[in-house]
């Protein structure tokens, strides 16, 4: 019988689903759906079986194939019991028994329940941009900012899930983030959060809801859509800079859905890196756009899976 690993990356917009051949390391079936249903606790269970099901349906595969699984929450994570502290941008979930929860529900093993952006971390040291790296970071830009850190090939955890650097303070505005704290990265880098900071009259002109919008926008040469998106850089460029002078790394990949507006962002982010990092950091380090896309929490969710049934 063909043994399978599940891994599934929960985001704040998405969440993906990915089904592995546990032997053959090979991706078996890819799927991205909205994460709209799965917003409460008493909806989530319910809508992830009905994914589930219907993706074991389309590979004719069986409960009875799953060896184990992987879940990334969008939060912070206790390594120790598998419960949410809580997720910034989805309320409900504070102090949740999230590995109970899920084995008294479904008939098959939790073997790892991480950060969101921790397995695509590892996703990407595994099978993408980060594999020839020491000590890396993997930023997630999207409806929030996560990361994960490698640190001696190894990712890095404390008792909670860790890196929660896209709450790190880079202002003392009193911007208030989702996460309740004031001037955090992501309250202005955050999709919703650097949606707001655009002129009303600009937005409203052009129709732009979404920050893909502003990208479109952006490839038609729109002068003003490109003045946001330098914008973007440079306040990105603030904070990788913090992070490159705090731990010396040797990359840092930019993964998540805005990653792949870099090509309007980069060249306000590396000016903005020239300025704040420290020289011989900054020598010693490469920024570069993620490789595996919106699969690479799905990778990474496989391969802890994996090495935590070898042990």
């Amino acid at each position: 019988m063909k043994k399978i690993i599940v891994s599934i990356d929960w985001g704040g917009t998405f969440i993906k689903l990915g089904i592995f051949d546990a032997v053959c390391r090979k991706l078996l079936y890819f799927k991205r759906y909205s994460s709209e249903k799965l917003t409460k606790p008493e909806r989530f269970f319910p809508a992830l079986e009905g994914l589930l099901q219907k993706s074991f349906r389309e590979r004719k595969l069986s409960y009875r194939n799953i060896e184990g699984t992987a879940i990334g929450a969008p939060g912070i994570i206790d390594m120790k019991d598998s419960f949410i502290y809580y997720l910034p941008n989805i309320a409900g979930w504070e102090n949740f028994p999230f590995k109970y929860e899920f084995e008294r529900k479904f008939p098959f093993p939790l073997l790892v329940f991480d950060n969101d952006a921790n397995l695509a971390a590892w996703g990407e040291f595994k099978e993408g941009t980060l594999r020839d790296s020491n000590n890396a970071a993997l930023v997630t830009l999207g409806t929030g900012i996560g990361c994960g850190l490698i640190i001696g090939r190894r990712l890095f955890h404390s008792r909670t899930s860790a890196a929660e650097a896209g709450h790190m303070a880079i202002s003392l505005q009193r911007k208030k983030c989702s996460c309740s704290a004031y001037g955090c990265v992501e309250a202005f880098l955050g999709e919703a959060f650097f949606l707001d900071s655009l002129e009303k009259r600009f937005w409203r002109q052009y129709k732009i809801h979404t920050l893909k919008d502003l990208f479109i926008l952006a490839k038609r040469g729109n002068q003003q859509a490109l003045v946001y998106w330098a914008r973007y850089g440079k306040i990105l460029g603030v904070f990788l800079a913090n992070l490159i002078n705090l731990l010396n790394p040797d990359h840092i990949a930019l993964g998540g859905g805005i990653s792949g507006a870099f090509t309007f962002f980069r060249a306000a982010l590396e000016r903005e890196l020239q300025r704040q990092t420290m020289k011989p950091q900054l020598s010693q380090v490469v920024v570069t756009k993620a490789s595996l896309g919106n699969r690479a929490g799905v990778w990474g969710g496989f391969w802890l899976a994996k090495e935590k049934l070898k042990k």
